[in-house]
């Protein structure tokens, strides 16, 4: 959660078929404003709903595999 790039926040998100609007609010707690810039949130939004739920899953259990 200490990172600013939200790759490692959308993609759990996505896997867990969590709505925008809570996606939204999780990338937006990293920061202690509350908010990110709207160009920011906007281009998430968009790599968020280009990604499927079942390439969420697959990339999560890519880095897993890796991990270990």
């Amino acid at each position: 959660m200490q990172s600013l790039r939200e790759d490692g926040l959308l993609v759990p998100c996505k896997a867990a078929q969590l709505s925008w609007e809570t996606t939204a609010a999780v990338l937006e707690s990293r920061f202690a404003t509350g908010a990110m810039k709207p160009a920011d949130l906007a281009r998430a939004q968009g790599h968020y709903a280009r990604m499927t739920p079942e390439n969420a899953r697959r990339t999560l259990r890519f880095w897993q595999v890796r991990a270990s």
